[in-house]
């Protein structure tokens, strides 16, 4: 491993803002910048005791569209968060979530002083989703509490109003964060129910595969978000609560909740049918979503799916980097061995099994199917297609062949959603059903059907599931630190991730990835080149280092050179990070001897 930086060392100590300033000093600042342009205003840039908390100006750009970066802290002699509530990980995570909400709220409640019609400043803390995550925005420690914001001046035309901002920085600022994080704020026992959530989410998580579980969702569970695409559960009175079919019925116990009864989707193949909106692609995707801690009333804090999950969806036109087909692939046009398959723009088909095979190599242990976003031959061929192409142009061998073997000879569960399952009948552990959003296990039933109408279709030919592959990215291949970091939503979701020059495809990662996620990708890869990719290291022993320390030193370590002015993080899956690294267009690797 290559020696962290000076930089990187100094993420692990917790230090308290040194003010250089006052109240008064910063009050007197801004009347002498009453109607100077923007530009001018970095002459503000400092630390200012307030009294109740301690403001850090960090970067203020002159045009008036653009947002600085702020700090604000709040000493734990003020605010008495009990230290109970970040004793673990888990709880520090979930009590700074709870605490950027709080914030967040208190921002979103601000409003221009109605005794004068004067421009009024903006504060944001960024864009906070369902999901429970470790993020940069908010810190506490035993010392502080520290808010990280992005803030834009008041202004006329380009010019600074100091009146408004005098009352921004000076009165709203100090107030919103009493309302926020102080105990004051904190006594209706939210902040401890948002603690437990995380609590039992992670504790219950952990435990699903030694209860023979690749998921779990509780009873009273709501699967299903609002129509106008947000992630938001339904209205109350739209909403239908999960209940699980009686021969899936499980138990599990968490630490706060206790006894929590739902059903758990063993570890195998599981094949979820159905007809037509009828639930089928909610249910996987509130699976997919499951690998997540979730706010409460969320309706999905109660499903639970194990770490490593992955969804694999086709994406042609992807590129792909020395990948061992081999087990889905007999031959390649010209020749090509599928042991190292390579291409700048894969096939439908050979997308989605590339997707496996690197999901395989960076540790899933179960994969989400869904036949809408799948290539039909990957998924399986039929007895009539299997009489009319003759085997010999059958190269690709469909996962129905592949999906038990998957299990058996690597513990690696696939749950596959599909209106024509039939092929996967006679593959399947679980049959689940889905009948106007309700879950039937009906796997008895479909044993049944497979014994009285026998597959005609003849199996393929039959390789190892996965032959371990280990491939060492290129260092010089992946975008340097310091190289732009841009993201493109749409919705208020990362759909397109820009670092420098390449550009990635995010809508393989699934469809609520939030932006501030997508930015910690893209320092992520520049982390990656900068300290891992030695030329000695694989990507999953790439991946785990770099997890190793982001535990030790905090989110923060991923941009430590961005220093005071740092960007709004949350912490991605590794999972993900090696995702996007393998669809980078100018990823070259190195593919070591195979483990034996």
């Amino acid at each position: 491993m290559l020696p962290l930086t000076a930089a990187d060392d100094q993420l692990k100590r917790v230090s308290l803002l040194a003010p250089t300033g006052t109240a008064a000093d910063l009050d007197r600042s801004l009347g002498g910048l009453d109607g100077k342009p923007l530009g001018r205003c970095r002459d503000l840039l400092g630390v200012y005791d307030l009294g109740t908390c301690t403001l850090s100006i960090d970067d203020l750009p002159g045009d008036p569209a653009a947002f600085g970066v702020i700090r604000v802290e709040v000493k734990q002699k003020r605010a008495q968060v009990p230290a109970a509530f970040f004793s673990t990980p888990e709880r520090r995570r979930a009590c700074e979530d709870y605490l950027a909400r709080q914030v967040a709220k208190a921002v979103a409640e601000l409003a221009p002083d109605g005794r004068e019609r004067r421009p009024a400043g903006t504060l944001s803390i960024g864009a906070l989703g369902q999901h429970i995550l470790e993020r940069t925005v908010l810190r506490v420690s035993d010392e502080r509490v520290l808010a990280r914001l992005a803030m834009r001046l008041p202004t006329k035309g380009e010019r600074l109003v100091a009146g408004s901002a005098a009352d921004l920085l000076l009165r709203q600022i100090p107030g919103l964060m009493e309302r926020s994080v102080t105990v004051d704020a904190l006594a209706d026992g939210a902040l401890r129910r948002h603690v437990s959530v995380v609590e039992d989410q992670e504790n219950l998580r952990a435990r699903l595969e030694g209860n023979g579980l690749v998921a779990f969702i509780a009873n009273g569970a709501v699967l299903a978000r609002q129509p106008d695409g947000s992630d938001l559960p339904l209205d109350r009175e739209r909403r239908l609560e999960f209940r699980s079919p009686d021969r899936l019925k499980f138990t599990l116990n968490a630490p706060n909740w206790g006894a929590v009864m739902g059903m758990g989707v063993p570890l195998g193949v599981t094949v979820v049918v159905g007809g037509v909106q009828q639930g089928k692609s909610t249910l996987l995707e509130a699976l997919q979503q499951g690998v997540y801690d979730h706010v409460p009333g969320d309706g999905r804090d109660r499903v639970l799916t194990v770490r490593n999950a992955v969804r694999v969806s086709a994406e042609p036109g992807r590129s792909v980097r020395q990948v061992d087909l081999s087990p889905f692939v007999s031959s390649l046009p010209g020749g090509h061995p599928p042991s190292s398959y390579d291409t700048d723009c894969a096939p439908k088909s050979l997308s989605q099994a590339v997707g496996l095979m690197e999901a395989l190599e960076m540790g899933a242990t179960a994969l989400l199917i869904d036949e809408d976003t799948s290539a039909v031959g990957f998924l399986h061929r039929d007895a009539r297609t299997q009489q009319l192409v003759s085997r010999e142009h059958q190269s690709l061998i469909p996962l129905v062949e592949q999906a038990h073997l998957l299990y058996t000879e690597l513990g690696v569960s696939t749950i596959v959603v599909a209106s024509s399952p039939g092929d996967y009948l006679d593959a399947a552990d679980t049959v689940i059903m889905m009948q106007d959003s309700c879950p039937l296990e009906v796997t008895s039933r479909a044993r049944t059907i497979a014994a009285a109408m026998p597959n005609r279709r003849q199996p393929e030919v039959r390789r190892p599931a996965y032959r371990p592959q280990a491939r060492q990215p290129l260092r010089e291949t992946v975008p340097a630190a310091g190289e732009k970091i841009e993201v493109q939503t749409e919705g208020g979701r990362a759909r397109w991730l820009r670092v420098g020059e390449e550009v990635v495809d995010l809508r393989c990662l699934g469809p609520l990835l939030e932006p501030s996620t997508a930015v910690a990708l893209g320092y992520a890869l520049q982390r990656l080149k900068t300290e891992y990719l030695d030329g000695t290291r694989n990507l999953p022993e790439a991946l785990s280092m770099l997890e190793l320390d982001l535990d030790r030193f905090g989110l923060e370590l991923l941009c430590a050179q961005a220093g005071d002015t740092l960007p709004a993080l949350s912490r991605p899956r590794m999972l993900d990070v090696g995702a996007v690294l393998n669809r980078l267009p100018s990823l070259r690797v190195v593919v070591e001897e195979r483990v034996q």
